[in-house]
């Protein structure tokens, strides 16, 4: 019986190798040398990318070339090929092994002009991109991403790469990985790079830069902007500072440089060594030195851009790296304020999640949309953060270091990181909760649990305690705080939910005035709905009428230009006009209302829930103290219904604008319930507040105590 259990064990033991490196072996690995010489006057590059390959070659491999790049020589050793054109943007070069070739090697010669503009942005897109582009002209550059500067191979392929270009000298060069020199022939630069160890694909970057640069640990850190800045030095002592935190809590930094490079179109992209940024964000770094765009991005040295994710088996890295930089950056600066507001915007975009859009973190890929990010960054970093509070700070980050270091080169999956955090949780805690079960619960599931003091004992001064029993609606264990007031002064008590009903004993009542349930949302939970002010991102969720103003109104235009851009951006939503609005509709609808009290009557309904601080004449909006002219401002109100408790309604208010631009800023502050912008300030509202539900009973979250 024993050597039966110990050869079972045997066995899946075998197994379990068997699996991981099965996992490794599918994850192919090949070698390029490019040489390309790039000239922005035509928009063209020629390029010379020598392909060979690691042992177990596979029968067949596809590489892709941007369409526009003509193969002028095609020279192959080991492989039989063919060519396709079947996309829309790329040719297909499909090569197949010869059954007795023992040495491979493809040679790929091509030349064009490389001239793709990025896409247009949406409402729901803060990003652009493009397929690669060459531009010739001022103040923009060279965007040149795989399958544009050398023929991507399809599939689950990692490479190393040697990369030498040519260009003008009056241009600077950016690659992906560490530059090895750089070298002036007449009136060309030459640069030769290299990656230190596998990468999933390499990008250039480029432009007639102003190039700021220090030096700290044996590592260069790079400023690259199109115009002359007095802020290189705050920018490149908030990355040397990222660098001296991150490296202490995930090991050493994997690229010998960190460059931030200025963009001409909008881009927030971290890639391995570097990060691109438009310029209109670098021209705000109250925005851009915040802990979710610079540390964001710098965090992606680690997550995603040296280990490695396989999109399509799931997508890790951006949750990963929202909890490390959005989040925790604030922990390690011990900013108590922004750490309570991060979780707060989490768990109120996760409620304003409609359902549609909703889905389990582990089938999250990529952003295609706001609501992705919300599933995929948000929800995914609330998750992060159940299991950091689960194993604590110190388990959670070796974890960290351990991924870091023996992932390095390679794709990582969900299950890595499960195995992972289950070898560095304490015992004590593995004993109680099964840490594999507990991460993949919260994974699969689409709902967050709702929780609510179910009831009470009396005080009992014998026992001289107060019981309670906190009730939970589903099985998925989170972890939070009840917070105590005792004579004015507040205490914090952890408790992790494990089951439905959890009981609670709180010492000496006598001196407690309240309890409250996790006023400082630290679980990953539903919100009750006096804790969530009216936004922006509420309404949006909500199929809501876009009341316009009178047709013959100068705002009418701009309003419609709204709606339009609601409909192209997926949004739900219907219109009718100021004069078709009436008191039936409005009871039946959540209600957005664009122009101003003069030309659309749904406005001057809506005036009277605005705070007591705010109010609006034909001329200007007084807030809090100070006014600005009605016609330089744009004032967004997230108020109470006014027939309807479960819907929602929202004021822009707006006069004479001169495009729709500054309505599209208005996406930027979804979380907001009120803002008021001045249209010639990008950035930060000149006011902002939050707009509750008038409800009084919360008992269900708020215990008062008679003594």
């Amino acid at each position: 019986m024993r050597n039966l259990i110990l050869i079972n064990l045997i066995l899946i033991i075998i197994t379990i190798l068997f699996v991981q490196c099965n996992m490794f072996s599918s994850q192919q690995q090949l070698n390029y040398d490019v040489s390309v010489a790039l000239q922005p006057d035509s928009r063209s590059l020629s390029a010379t990318a020598v392909v060979t390959f690691e042992p177990n070659v596979p029968n067949k491999i596809e590489f892709r070339l941007l369409k526009s790049l003509r193969i002028i020589d095609l020279a192959a050793i080991g492989f039989d090929f063919d060519e396709k054109m079947d996309d829309e943007n790329y040719r297909s070069i499909i090569f197949t092994k010869q059954s007795d070739a023992n040495k491979f090697r493809i040679v790929f010669n091509f030349s064009g002009e490389v001239f793709n503009m990025p896409r247009e942005t949406n409402l729901t897109q803060r990003h652009s991109n493009s397929l690669g582009i060459i531009s010739d002209k001022s103040k923009e550059g060279i965007y040149l991403p795989a399958g544009s500067f050398y023929p991507y191979a399809v599939g689950d392929w990692v490479a190393n790469f040697k990369i030498e270009v040519k260009i003008d000298k009056s241009y600077s060069i950016v690659l992906s990985g560490n530059k090895l020199n750089e070298t002036l022939e007449g009136d060309y630069s030459l640069s030769k790079w290299e990656t230190p160890f596998p990468v999933d694909e390499v990008t250039i970057v480029g432009g007639q830069f102003q190039k700021y640069s220090k030096v700290f640990d044996n590592h260069n850190f790079n400023l690259f902007t199109y115009d002359t800045t007095n802020l290189a030095d705050k920018y490149l002592e908030s990355v040397i500072e990222h660098y001296k935190i991150y490296t202490e809590l995930f090991g050493d930094y994997p690229f010998n440089e960190f460059s931030i490079v200025e963009n001409f179109f909008a881009t927030g992209f971290g890639m391995p060594g570097y990060t691109l940024l438009s310029g209109r964000l670098l021209a705000m770094p109250f925005v851009a030195l915040s802990p979710g765009s610079l540390a964001h991005e710098f965090v992606h040295n680690w997550w995603g851009n040296s280990v490695y994710v396989d999109y399509d088996k799931g997508n890790w890295c951006e949750a990963l790296t929202t909890f490390c930089s959005n989040y925790y950056y604030n922990v390690y600066k011990n900013k108590e304020n922004e750490q309570n507001d991060w979780r707060k915007k989490a768990l109120l975009a996760i409620d304003d999640l409609p359902n549609e859009k909703n889905y389990p973190v582990r089938e999250f890929k990529y952003q295609r949309d706001m609501f992705d990010a919300v599933v995929g960054y948000s929800k995914g970093a609330f998750i992060f953060y159940e299991i950091y509070k689960l194993i604590g700070r110190e388990k959670f980050f070796d974890a960290m270091k351990d991924l870091a270091k023996n992932f390095r080169g390679k794709r990582a999956y969900w299950d890595d990181l499960i195995n992972i955090f289950a070898k560095h949780t304490p015992n004590d805690i593995n004993n109680k909760i099964n840490i594999r079960q507990f991460i993949n619960d919260w994974l699969d599931a689409t709902d967050v649990p709702a929780i609510e003091i179910a009831e009470s004992q009396a005080l009992d001064t014998k026992k001289n305690k107060l019981e309670l029993q906190i009730k939970k609606s589903t099985n998925l264990v989170t972890t939070i705080e009840i917070n105590i007031n005792r004579n004015g002064s507040w205490e914090n008590q952890s408790i992790t939910l494990k089951n439905n009903i959890t009981k609670i004993s709180i010492n000496n009542p006598a001196d407690i005035n309240e309890v409250l349930l996790d006023q400082n949302y630290t679980g990953l939970r539903k919100l009750f709905k006096w804790e969530k002010p009216y936004t922006f991102n509420k309404i949006l969720s909500n199929e809501p009428i876009i009341v316009l103003p009178n047709a013959n109104s100068e705002n009418y235009e701009i309003a419609k230009k709204f709606y339009d851009e609601m409909i192209s951006s997926g949004y739900k939503c219907t219109m009718v006009t100021s004069e078709s609005f009436d008191t039936k509709i409005a009871k039946n609808s959540s209600i957005i209302a664009l122009g101003n009290s003069s030309d659309n009557k749904a406005i001057e309904i809506l005036q009277s829930n605005l705070p007591s601080e705010i109010t609006i004449n034909d001329n200007e909006i007084t807030y809090n103290g100070g006014k600005i002219n009605i016609q330089g401002s744009i004032l967004m109100a997230n108020v109470e219904h006014p027939y309807d408790t479960e819907k929602y309604s929202c004021i822009i208010n707006f006069d004479k604008l001169n495009s729709f631009d500054p309505l599209r800023r208005l996406f930027h502050y979804q979380s907001y319930s009120l803002a008021l912008l001045d249209i010639k300030k990008p950035g930060k509202p000149i006011y902002s507040t939050e707009i509750f539900p008038k409800i009084k009973d919360r008992k269900k979250q708020i215990l008062k105590i008679k003594q």
